[in-house]
């Protein structure tokens, strides 16, 4: 699981929306808390390309556990990220999340649910 956290952020540093889409089952969903959950694979592939134009100073992600539950696998993890927007700004994000990757029909993984919280 670790190597297929790997492949969604090194897609999301380049700020890839097709190809992270692509790793999402066509019903997945991102979840952030506060926000409206952005479900299905299009909605996800919008949602992320409507970062286009920031750029990635730093991205680092820390596994903290994962669990197996049957045909799915769930990762618990810290991220730390700095951007700088389109006009310049520094944007410094950090929190926890939770993967929820589902073993597909020809022994793949993709992803279900995206679920994060922000730190204050």
């Amino acid at each position: 699981m670790a190597f297929l956290l790997a492949q969604y952020e090194e897609t999301l540093r380049r700020m890839d929306a097709s190809k992270s889409s692509a790793l999402f089952v066509e019903t997945g969903e991102i979840v952030h808390a506060g926000c409206h959950p952005i479900r299905g694979r299009e909605a996800i592939r919008a949602f992320l390309a409507s970062f286009t134009g920031h750029l990635v100073v730093s991205d680092s992600v820390r596994e903290k556990s994962i669990a197996v539950q049957g045909s799915c696998t769930i990762q618990w993890a810290t991220y730390e990220q700095t951007l700088v927007d389109p006009v310049g700004r520094t944007v410094h994000a950090c929190g926890e999340f939770s993967a929820r990757w589902e073993r597909q029909a020809g022994g793949g993984w993709l992803l279900g649910k995206m679920q994060s919280t922000a730190d204050p």
